[in-house]
């Protein structure tokens, strides 16, 4: 193309042999066989037209027009057209023919015209690209700054939502400390009554800080699964000796309401099922309680019966049915929704657990979804509204006898256990004492392991035989660090638990990093009790987290 533009450029200063020069060239490097093209015979019709060879001129005109070379060769363009049939009127004026001149001069601006429309329409769709693309670009940059807003909105957010968890962290630590040195002082406080009156009033207590329990607990299994740290421990699970113990534990209350608690087991043997006994109780405590809870008159039924199922073999099926308020079918739905309480639009505690701080949650059926989807324990309800309850869970029935029951507590640790206590609160390490010593063990507490250490160098008693540590101590190190300090110098094997207020995700995935058991604040007392037991009869803790 560059060859063609330097001869019409030297048609257009008149030197007609170096624009004739450019085209042989340009005509050499297209080479002999391909067809002419619309600008060569322009340039070489009106070269010749300029040398007097206007009759050549016309027929190369002619003949280009004539052969369709100019459709073939895209040179179609009315311009171009325009063009040629221009040099071919000039050629005939030139010639004298000055009719067709005229007819080709006709033609040429037909083509001009034609030339001029698409030339206006090219101009018009040009504007109207340009107005789409400046839309197009408007739109761009308003989307571009709304994905600003929000990544700064986010941004926000997500600012909030960690000073939330760190405050709700910080609060239930500080919360938990006087509930869990409550929790000691009563247990220990048991031996020492001797009147009915006495004990009626410590049941009491004991009844408020279960209550505190069991709303920190319900905390404690949301942070767990929130955190991704709440595996199941799938063993053999006694269900018949779990509900038993579950209904004792709620008779109390049932007794106050003036309701029926009842339990019936079909078929005999072990009623034995594949499921973790920790997280299984949870579930079973949350649906019996709730069942009570919104039950007024009437009776609480709990029921185990033999199934079968051709995708899942032999199941027990468990159902709580209650006589309450009921669910209207609209709110069965949602009923598992964390922030859903049935006919409890003031979120009385009575009537269900709830906690402010903007961040509501309706916690007990809500764990027990969460936990049945853990578990892989199919979950059921069926209800009508003034006329009761009725929830049913599968779980994969085992064909083994009931389980034995564990070792007793109470002489495992007659043996006098030695207990290292790393606590930094003053009524807590009274009241952590003032236990272990109704169970016949020695103490020696202390802040740190260092402090712990030092005070161990002084005292001609044997070595620790098991470490009970607070996780937020005062200093740079936690309690996991200082287990590890005391390891460090005591040995690698010595049993040591986690007491913890401070439930934040990261807190447990630290622990579960390290491999430690861990309690809750406030602690429940048997399953300290079960923890220290255990001590006694081993000198390396390798069991699963004690939840």
């Amino acid at each position: 193309m560059r060859y063609f533009l330097y001869a019409v450029a030297f048609l257009g200063a008149r030197q007609w042999e170096r624009a004739q020069d450019w085209l042989h060239r340009g005509t050499h490097e297209l080479g002999d066989d391909a067809p002419p093209r619309a600008e060569y015979v322009w340039a070489q019709a009106r070269l010749w037209n300029q040398a007097g060879r206007s009759g050549e001129a016309l027929a190369l005109v002619q003949d280009y027009l004539g052969s369709g070379a100019h459709a073939v060769n895209g040179a179609d363009f009315p311009i171009d057209t325009a063009n040629l049939l221009g040099e071919a009127a000039s050629a005939c004026e030139r010639l004298s023919d000055y009719r067709a001149a005229l007819g080709y001069e006709r033609q040429a601006a037909g083509a001009r015209e034609e030339a001029q429309q698409r030339a206006s329409h090219a101009r018009r769709l040009t504007l109207q690209i340009e107005t789409e693309l400046d839309a197009a670009r408007r739109q761009r940059d308003e989307a571009l700054g709304e994905q600003h807003r929000l990544a700064q909105m986010n941004a926000s957010l997500q600012s909030a939502s960690d000073s939330k968890m760190r405050f709700l962290a910080a609060a239930s630590h500080d919360l938990r400390q006087p509930v869990h040195a409550l929790a000691l002082q009563t247990a220990a406080l048991k031996r020492q009554l001797s009147t009915a009156r006495q004990h009626e009033m410590l049941a009491t207590i004991e009844r408020c800080t279960g209550s505190l329990r069991t709303m920190f607990d319900a905390l404690l299994d949301l942070s767990q699964m929130d955190a991704g740290v709440l595996v199941p421990q799938r063993g053999p699970v006694d269900v018949g000796a779990l509900l038993l113990r579950l209904i004792d534990e709620h008779m109390p209350v049932a007794n106050a309401k003036g309701l029926r608690l009842a339990l019936r087991m079909s078929g005999r043997g072990g009623r034995v099922a594949d499921s973790d006994p920790q997280l299984l109780e949870t579930a079973l405590r949350n649906l019996i309680g709730n069942a009570l809870k919104y039950t007024n008159r009437g009776a609480v039924l709990v029921t185990v019966r033999r199934g079968a199922s051709p995708q899942a073999g032999p199941q027990w099926r468990l159902q709580v049915r209650d006589s309450g308020i009921g669910i209207a079918a609209h709110d069965q739905q949602h009923v598992f929704d964390e922030s859903f309480q049935v006919g409890n639009p003031a979120r009385r505690r009575s009537r269900g657990l709830g906690l402010g701080l903007g961040l509501c949650l309706g916690l007990g059926l809500a764990i027990v979804r969460r936990l049945c989807n853990l578990l892989e324990h199919p979950l059921a309800l069926r209800s009508m509204q003034g006329q009761g309850s009725c929830f049913e869970l599968r779980l994969p029935a085992l064909d083994l006898p009931s389980a034995v029951p564990p070792p007793d507590k109470a002489e495992a640790l007659s043996l006098g256990l030695h207990v290292a206590v790393i606590e930094d609160d003053p009524d807590v390490q009274a009241a952590i004492g003032s236990l272990l010593l109704q169970w016949g063990c020695r103490t020696t507490t202390a802040d740190s392991a260092d402090a712990l250490l030092a005070g161990l160098a002084h005292m001609p008693a044997s070595p620790p035989d098991a470490v009970l540590a607070d996780f937020r101590l005062p200093g740079p190190r936690n309690g996991a660090e200082e287990v590890e300090r005391l390891r460090a110098a005591l040995g690698p094997s010595i049993p040591a638990l986690i007491l913890t207020g401070d439930l934040a995700a990261d807190t447990l995935r630290l622990l579960e990093r390290h491999h430690l058991p861990w309690l809750p604040k406030p602690a429940p007392v048997h399953r300290l009790g079960d923890w220290l037991a255990r001590a006694v009869r081993s000198s390396k803790h390798t069991g699963p987290l004690a939840r």
